[in-house]
């Protein structure tokens, strides 16, 4: 099974606009809403290739319930844990396709609500995937994510920290089956200028000296570097069509990953839907229709490099 940890998601609304027009009544021309949170977008993709999962983390009040009623229309299982605070908003503004992005305030989460988590994180086994996604709950330190990492690797399952850089040095020793920073975030994480592509492989490599099993190195729009643990590397391209949004790629790339790497266990295969489904995700507002996946995956290939 695949859980997939959200601890502060949100209720993203989406609008559009034909012209932004600050300080002044906008009127938009369509608007919708959507379950948000990094991990619980892996859920969605993994649902849209048709790879069960179950979505967990926190959710409050009002906005909190149109998630789970959203996941569970969309057919995703969800055990999420309740709690006081409300579940933030998140405003995404489309004016001529370019995006401008609201960030609501981070929710607030107390100590039972963090062990009844706990609690239910104990569940896992071997053989499971835990995908732990997104920013921590205003009020929570980085240790929760040592706890949930410890969980998984004590119960030998398989884990995926798509997290903040600043947090990622501490927890490749415990072996993660994969990381997917971009290269700022590698940049920032091992304090090095990496200005040329042998620089980026060779940071790459660095993090599976630090134990990463495999590293997907996210150079956005030119596409993505692979490094497995095998220390083989390899390139895919990015998107090339005209790109609408980019606010989901990141974690649709670790999606497409982890949704083929569990059913065939191999890297090398498991990047180029992570690509594809990554590379689709630009061209939408939101999330990708399966047939834009499909026509993607057709147009990627996959280099080695060495």
């Amino acid at each position: 099974m695949i859980y997939t940890i959200t601890l502060n998601p949100s209720l993203d609304l989406i609008s559009i606009l034909d012209e932004l027009k600050p300080g002044r009544t906008n009127l938009a021309t369509n608007d919708s809403f959507r379950a948000g949170g990094r991990a619980i977008t892996v859920s969605q993709i993994l649902s849209i290739l048709d790879i069960p999962s179950t979505a967990t983390g926190f959710v409050g009040g009002h906005t909190g319930a149109f998630i789970e009623e959203e996941l569970s229309n969309a057919g995703i299982s969800n055990q999420f844990v309740h709690i006081a605070d409300n579940t933030r908003i998140d405003v995404s503004i489309f004016d001529n396709d370019v995006e401008t992005r609201v960030l609501g305030r981070s929710t607030i989460v107390t100590v039972q609500e963090i062990n009844d988590l706990m609690f239910y994180l104990s569940r896992i086994r071997e053989g499971d995937y835990i995908v732990l996604a997104g920013s921590l709950p205003k009020n929570v330190s980085a240790d929760l994510y040592d706890r949930m990492i410890d969980i998984a690797v004590v119960n030998g399952a398989n884990f995926l920290p798509i997290i903040n850089a600043e947090y990622l040095p501490e927890v490749l020793s415990k072996k993660p089956l994969l990381i997917t920073p971009t290269v700022k975030e590698l940049s920032e994480m091992l304090e090095e200028d990496l200005r040329t592509k042998q620089d980026i492989l060779r940071a790459g490599l660095t993090c599976i000296d630090m134990g990463a099993q495999n590293v997907i190195i996210n150079q956005e729009l030119a596409g993505s570097l692979l490094i497995t643990s095998e220390r083989k590397t390899y390139e895919a391209q990015g998107p090339g069509k005209k790109v609408v949004s980019s606010t989901h790629t990141d974690m649709t790339l670790a999606a497409g990953f982890i949704g083929d790497y569990m059913r065939i266990n191999d890297p090398k295969e498991a990047f180029k839907l992570a690509q594809a489904v990554s590379n689709a995700t630009y061209y939408v507002r939101s999330l990708p229709s399966l047939e834009d996946i499909r026509e993607e995956i057709d147009r990627v290939d996959v280099l080695p490099l060495n």
